[in-house]
């Protein structure tokens, strides 16, 4: 799962999102929510090269190196979840918010 802000830019979108964040949540059966996982920055933390990896194999575009982009990759249970971008430290503007099965 990814959420775009800067890379956007290089596709001529103005007002991207400087620096998102993700977040994985599961909505529970009793109606609350637990977050699974949360990333920022995603070349930074361990996963770069699979995530890179991965938007290859699915025919996604590739996110720059250090760029403030966030992704990560998650095994999930079967359930309902959702992802949530939202800027670092409250930043806004425009974000492409794009989830992929790697099955």
């Amino acid at each position: 799962m990814r959420g775009v802000g800067p890379r956007l830019g290089d596709f001529g979108v103005t007002g991207y999102l400087v620096d998102p964040k993700i977040s994985l949540v599961r909505l529970n059966a009793d109606g609350t929510t637990t977050t699974i996982a949360t990333k920022d920055d995603w070349s930074t933390g361990g996963q770069a090269a699979q995530i890179a990896n991965a938007a290859s194999a699915v025919g996604a575009f590739s996110l720059v190196s250090g760029s403030k982009d966030a992704a990560l990759i998650a095994n999930v249970e079967t359930g309902l979840y959702t992802i949530v971008v939202e800027g670092v430290s409250g930043g806004t503007g425009t974000a492409l918010a794009e989830v992929y099965s790697l099955e």
